[in-house]
């Protein structure tokens, strides 16, 4: 409990490191997802959305606490995605008197507050001293029911949202003028990191990193010249970045071997169909299997599908309105960036398309290993942020143009 109890004062310190200016709204909005943990903790009540997927991980990690000493650490064990997440908290569990539920769920909290520190910088990167506009993003960001509801559970999309808002804010960061690898190694040690927290954050890091790279070889945005000699050394780069990796037994890269990149998004849709993937008949939420390999083109109907989903008149239970609404809320962010986009400076337009594009590539990944639109709902809360921070940088400083 002492443990726990640290952690959370850890993430009311993560203030300290914003502007005086908007430390209030960190604030309540801390309070806020700090009681839902708190709840969560203590009442044995879970919220509906991914209570199976955190009590398994909290169980698994009690249970692999009695005996760490037979934890496996290899990486092909590891590279499923969700083994790592469990031997960590196995860890804190055996050595910080466990079980306890505040010991884990505290270090939830503590990842939605770094990732928030990463947001407003990202943000004051590129909007300098606009701190109404960055109290704007905090609210939107931490009351949408996504935020509220999955990064407030035991799960790992607040740590993935870190992850890529790390990476989003290095490379916003160091713009131009560092150094190649100065620029690059951080940004890769954080995808490595990454790759242990969900089987998808290869492919996840991997179009962040391709995102930033090609935008870090542009030269003059208003005409897209590229600087000829970067390209060539990225794409180098970039080339023997993916032969070293499939090469490592990695379990989704081994997966994408064998059945072929359509092969692959084609069996794993196959797999979801039962719910779970475990036969099960099909949750209340599923949309079915989209995607068809025979057809390329269904993979836009795949995106639309998980943009969307569930259709207004789809609605049968009070849980779908939180999805509902934040489909609009979403489009309409949208919406707000590219109404706005042409007003921006060139400088703000470079860095704002970027962070769009990456939001999008991210959501274009997601999209294509999702049925559900109650799994939808969660895994579009690990880019979200992204997209609130491009759509409100671009409404606010077209109105100081």
């Amino acid at each position: 409990m002492i443990f726990g109890i640290v952690v959370i004062l850890l993430s009311y310190a993560v203030s300290f490191f914003l502007p005086k200016e908007t430390q209030k709204s960190y604030l309540v909005a801390f309070c806020f997802h700090a009681a839902i943990i708190l709840f969560y903790a203590y009442s044995g009540t879970n919220m509906i959305g991914a209570s199976e997927d955190a009590s398994s991980f909290y169980n698994h990690a009690i249970e692999r606490s009695a005996n760490i000493n037979n934890l496996d650490w290899s990486i092909s064990k590891l590279s499923n995605g969700h083994d790592f997440f469990k031997n960590i908290h196995a860890v804190l569990q055996h050595f910080f008197s466990g079980p306890n539920k505040l010991l884990s769920y505290s270090t939830t909290l503590l990842a939605w507050s770094l990732g928030l520190l990463f947001l407003s910088k990202i943000y004051l990167s590129i909007c300098r001293n606009d701190f109404k506009g960055l109290d704007i993003v905090i609210c939107i960001y931490s009351f949408s029911p996504s935020i509220l509801i999955f990064h407030s559970y035991l799960l790992r999309e607040a740590w993935l949202s870190l992850f890529i808002f790390f990476m989003v804010y290095l490379a916003v960061r160091f713009k131009k003028n560092v150094n190649f690898f100065f620029k690059l190694f951080p940004i890769f040690l954080v995808a490595l990191i990454s790759i242990f927290f969900h089987r998808y954050m290869i492919l996840i890091s991997s179009v962040v990193i391709g995102v930033v790279l090609i935008y870090d070889a542009i030269t003059k945005y208003q005409w897209y010249p590229f600087n000829n000699l970067r390209l060539i050394i990225y794409f180098g780069f970039l080339i023997v970045a993916f032969l070293i990796v499939i090469n490592i037994n990695l379990e989704a890269i081994i997966f994408i071997k064998t059945n072929g990149i359509f092969g692959a998004i084609d069996l794993y849709s196959i797999g979801l169909e039962g719910g779970h993937g475990d036969g099960a008949p099909p949750a209340r939420a599923t949309y079915g299997k989209v995607f068809d390999k025979d057809s390329i083109l269904s993979i836009f109907k795949v995106f639309y599908t998980y943009q969307v989903m569930p259709y207004p008149w789809m609605v049968t239970s009070i849980v779908d309105l939180a999805p509902l609404f934040e489909n609009f809320l979403r489009i309409l962010l949208v919406i707000i960036f590219f109404v706005n986009r042409k007003k921006m400076s060139i400088s703000q337009k470079y860095f704002l398309d970027m962070i769009f594009l990456i939001w999008l590539a991210i959501e274009f990944v997601w999209s294509l290993g999702t049925i559900n639109w109650g799994s939808a709902f969660r895994h579009h809360s690990v880019a979200y942020g992204l997209l609130v921070v491009s759509s409100i940088a671009s409404y606010r400083n077209s109105k100081f143009i």
